[in-house]
């Protein structure tokens, strides 16, 4: 049997009550409150408008009420707003407040995410190496950044960075943590480590005071939820989950099998450019039309092979393609990732990387090459495309010939 989880509505209502009694909380009040924020602020940050949907302000309202909180859905779906909204609540009520959020997250995703969050009206700063690291812990420290956006990594196995974040000019100031992707944090998720069990001691050994954590992902079976909340010290009644869904209804999914028991590299170059194919060749001159596309490899080898592979048959296009995986040197990872997003690049060769650090709205087209190890992973993978739910995006998934 599954594990059950508490009715989180009702979790959320009775901690309004409790806090209605306590200090005349008024739960439609902090809801128009915060929906006039984002609202404001991306306006004034110069991108379209957003009014945050009812399970933003519920998970919202129920980290400012104390509660922990995990969320399961969909890529794309506006997970990342939730990480500011309390913030930004914080500071209306209380002008001058130096708290400040601790964001968990993939290190290809914490650059990447900062550019959104300051569109949100915060102000973020991401350590994404060690020359990134002094820098962001004085933004910190001095008040310039309120967000701070660390790797797993940092928190789990990085002594300096744990030690400071415990400092007591720093630690206090912590109003919630997030940790995003939290299925990084279980054994059967994409990218577990079993470093990641150890983030849980943000809340028993690194910081001393009480605080709300907020847990997301976008393919969070109840088993694994709960595996996130043991890890990070989440127990009811004061914590809760909302099961969302992670149905992608503007993805056309397909399968294609593979004539050969190898990559076929030609098939693939096809199916990225839109060319004429035949297995292992291609011929005939490439369609100009490209499609915004990411390929996803099991192995760096076998990326750096299309590369190669691109760059002998068709050298006209290797300056729109480029790989992207965890040997890439941070900074070139940062370079490619915002190449991508500005169409500089059209196509991105990932081994494990771009499947959890890819905000970028207008893929087309994603490519599973050979079956995936889980199918959480493929979830991942599959909704990197379409992020933008009013655009029709596809995703692949060629096969081995053995298969089927």
């Amino acid at each position: 049997m599954p594990p059950k989880f508490q009715d989180p509505n009702a979790a959320l209502e009775k901690a309004r009550q409790k806090a209605s009694k306590e200090s005349n909380y008024s739960s439609s009040q902090t809801r128009t409150q915060l929906s006039e924020l984002i609202s404001n602020n991306t306006k004034a940050s110069g991108v379209e408008e957003i009014k945050p949907c009812q399970w933003q302000l519920s998970v919202a309202e129920a980290i400012v009420l104390g509660l922990d909180v995990s969320v399961m859905i969909k890529c794309g779906a506006g997970k990342t707003l939730t990480f500011a909204m309390p913030l930004l609540l914080h500071e209306a009520r209380n002008p001058g407040s130096d708290k400040i959020v601790v964001v968990v997250t993939p290190f290809v995703l914490g650059v990447d995410k900062c550019a959104l969050l300051k569109s949100y009206g915060v102000r973020p700063v991401a350590i994404w190496e060690e020359g990134s690291y002094d820098e962001a812990t004085s933004a910190i420290a001095s008040g310039e950044a309120n967000v701070l956006l660390v790797s797993p990594e940092w928190i789990a196995e990085d002594d300096d960075f744990r030690e400071w974040l415990a400092y007591p000019e720093i630690g206090p100031r912590v109003l919630y943590v997030v940790v995003d992707d939290a299925h990084m944090l279980t054994s059967s998720g994409p990218a577990f480590d079993e470093s990641h069990t150890r983030l849980g001691e943000i809340r028993t050994t690194i910081l001393s005071h009480p605080f709300p954590i907020l847990a997301t992902s976008a393919i969070l079976t109840l088993d694994m939820v709960k595996e996130v909340h043991e890890v990070m010290h989440m127990t009811e009644p004061t914590a809760v989950h909302f099961h969302l869904g992670n149905d992608r209804a503007n993805i056309y999914l397909s399968v294609m099998k593979m004539k050969t028991e190898d990559i076929d590299y030609g098939l693939i170059l096809g199916l990225l450019f839109k060319a004429p194919v035949k297995s292992n060749k291609t011929r005939g001159a490439l369609k100009r039309d490209f499609k915004k596309s990411i390929a996803f490899f099991d192995e760096v080898w076998e990326a750096e092979e299309m590369k190669e592979f691109i760059e002998e048959h068709h050298p006209e296009l290797s300056p729109r393609v480029e790989c992207f995986h965890w040997q890439r040197d941070p900074e070139e990872s940062k370079r490619i990732m915002e190449e991508f997003k500005q169409g500089k690049i059209y196509v991105l060769l990932s081994a494990e990387g771009a499947a959890t650090g890819c905000d970028v709205d207008d893929i087309e087209l994603s490519l599973q090459v050979g079956m995936p190890s889980t199918i959480g992973e493929y979830t991942l993978r599959m909704g990197t495309a379409g992020r933008n739910m009013t655009m029709q995006a596809v995703s692949v998934m060629l096969v081995e010939k053995s298969y089927g």
